[in-house]
């Protein structure tokens, strides 16, 4: 409930676990993002700027990296994109992934209250570019803006500290995106988004906070000619600092 405008740096780690298969329907190899391809941890970096108006109102904008690095020794012939990876091979797997955010917050009860609920809405889009070795899929073509809808819960919880919790999430099913490859693109597109932790503000003008997020991704994009495929699903630990201006 605190008035003005702050930025914030945002930083974070977490264990994943999901998959990438890309390429045409068959011979296309699904990989698992930890099993194949050795990305057993993401590390996230992020700016974000929030402030209030007219007290029960708040808005959001972020821009988020997550990184999703790894390596490991194939032991079959792996099919992805237009090329191959024969047995033996190791090639770096390092995508692209970018997530951008712009969000409402809509503050219910009165400011003296212990504990409030929120309702959220806004706008997520995504930005993948997955590559494995020297061949990559810019699934980032067919990805499109999601509206997002979530609710959130706060309680004071001391002079300084609040508890907060929020989901907020989005899907697309079965969306024609007007594009063809063989035939027209149909894209499957999901984002669940988890936080809960603690805020603390020790002085006016500079609040830190910790917690656990569970952060959900998925896209699937098919065609006569193509099927491309990725999902991810991340338990972690986020934190940031925030200075008033």
């Amino acid at each position: 409930m605190d008035p003005g405008w702050w930025i914030s740096l945002q930083a974070g780690a977490g264990i994943p676990d999901g998959q990438v298969r890309v390429g045409e329907p068959s011979p296309s190899t699904p990989l698992g993002l930890r099993d194949d391809l050795g990305i057993d941890s993401t590390r996230t970096l992020g700016l974000a700027i929030a402030g209030t108006f007219h007290t029960r109102n708040r808005l959001s904008f972020s821009a988020e990296s997550i990184s999703l690095s790894g390596s490991e020794t194939f032991d079959k012939t792996v099919y992805f994109d237009e090329g191959s990876f024969a047995p033996g091979a190791s090639p770096k797997s390092d995508p692209r992934f970018y997530l951008l955010k712009a969000e409402y917050a809509r503050v219910f009860g009165s400011p003296e209250a212990v504990s409030h609920w929120l309702l959220l809405a806004g706008i997520d889009h995504a930005y993948l570019d997955f590559r494995i070795g020297d061949q990559s899929e810019d699934f980032f073509r067919q990805e499109v803006s999601m509206p997002v809808v979530g609710a959130g819960w706060e309680r004071q919880t001391g002079k300084t500290a609040v508890f907060h919790a929020a989901a907020r999430g989005s899907r697309f099913n079965h969306l024609n995106t007007g594009e063809k490859e063989g035939s027209t693109i149909y894209l499957n597109q999901d984002l669940l988004d988890v936080w809960a932790g603690w805020v603390w503000k020790p002085s006016p003008r500079f609040r830190w906070s910790a917690g656990y997020r569970y952060f959900l991704f998925s896209q699937t994009e098919h065609s006569s000619e193509d099927f491309n495929d990725f999902h991810v699903r991340i338990h972690g630990l986020t934190g940031a600092l925030s200075l008033r201006f």
